[in-house]
């Protein structure tokens, strides 16, 4: 199955609940209660698989070097405050409030698909490990990453003009 990244706007009151109360965030995106199936919730943005080389081609970095990407753009996924007692099977849930989803949108706003296009290397990605590891397996790899990052930009401006929260998890 692997490791599936998604991201959620929520607003503030949201975000308190689910803070005092992770088990609410937990019925939202798993009606089912099983984990493994999402729900169809309207501010839900699914990276599938594809979450470490999108958060590449933004930062030009995986995730083990996740200490080399400087705020705000380190904020692009899986960062921010932790939300406790809450697990996905593939570590915590973590939140950026309104503030910080703003402070990151004007550094994506100024990142073109040109500018993606070009921090996509598949050997590099390879070698430095970036999640699923299947960037040299398909030709047509790069024009996946760019649909999702596209969709990725789009997300952090609607939460940034909503002036939302949003909370980021692996499953």
């Amino acid at each position: 199955m692997g490791m599936v990244g998604s991201l959620l706007r929520v607003n503030l009151t949201e975000l308190q609940n689910y803070i005092q109360d992770s088990r609410l965030l937990v019925e939202v995106l798993f009606p089912e209660s099983d984990h493994l199936s999402e729900s169809n919730h309207p501010n839900l943005l699914e990276l599938d698989k594809m979450w470490g080389g999108v958060c590449f081609l933004f930062t030009k970095h995986s995730f083990s070097d996740a200490d080399d990407i400087l705020p705000p753009l380190s904020w692009i996924f899986l960062s921010g405050k932790p939300i406790k007692e809450l697990d996905f099977g593939c570590g915590p849930a973590f939140y950026l409030m309104p503030e910080q989803v703003i402070e990151l949108n004007k550094i994506l706003e100024n990142i073109s698909v040109e500018d993606l296009k070009q921090n996509f290397n598949s050997q590099v990605m390879m070698d430095e490990g970036v999640y699923p590891a299947i960037w040299d397996k398909d030709p047509k790899i790069l024009e996946f990453l760019l649909e999702y990052a596209i969709n990725l930009k789009s997300f952090y401006n609607e939460a940034a003009i909503n002036q939302q929260a949003v909370i980021t998890y692996l499953n």
